[in-house]
């Protein structure tokens, strides 16, 4: 990985127990898409970090607070990052709109990125298998499937 450390995506105690072996525990196409995107945005990304309140945004056990039995996160195929500077940046785009729109330009450099939750204040973006046949798939809590 060019621009994250192991223990940015991985909890604490699973780095604390198997520091840099952690990572075995991670899909390797969600870690090249996600050095991808990060190199085409060029701003830093932040997955898990404590200066940010963020601790399980990245792979997720059992005995981690935002667990799912069947979330890609448990499978090591999903991360949740936030763009600190992006909007200081950016301020002419609606923050998080434009790297959904990044996501989907640039197809053939991510295209282990198959599924992208859309939502306020993060980007969560994994490698999943589509079911329903789409290359790419876009989802909202909100207002379920839509389009970019």
């Amino acid at each position: 990985m060019k621009y994250f450390e192991v223990k940015e995506l991985v909890p604490k105690d699973v780095y604390k127990e198997r520091g840099e072996r952690s990572i075995e525990l991670m899909d390797s196409r969600i870690l090249g898409a996600l050095d991808a995107l990060r190199e085409i945005v060029g701003l830093p990304f932040v997955v898990n970090s404590i200066k940010y309140g963020r601790d399980a945004s990245g792979l997720r056990m059992p005995f981690s607070k935002h667990y799912s039995k069947y979330s890609q996160h448990s499978f090591g195929r999903a991360i949740d990052f936030i763009v600190p500077d992006y909007k200081t940046t950016h301020p002419e785009d609606l923050g998080y709109e434009a790297i959904y729109s990044i996501i989907k330009q640039n197809r053939e450099t991510l295209k282990d990125i198959h599924f992208v939750e859309v939502v306020d204040g993060w980007v969560h973006i994994d490698c999943r298998v589509n079911t329903n046949g789409k290359d790419l798939i876009f989802w909202s809590p909100k207002n379920g499937y839509i389009d970019i």
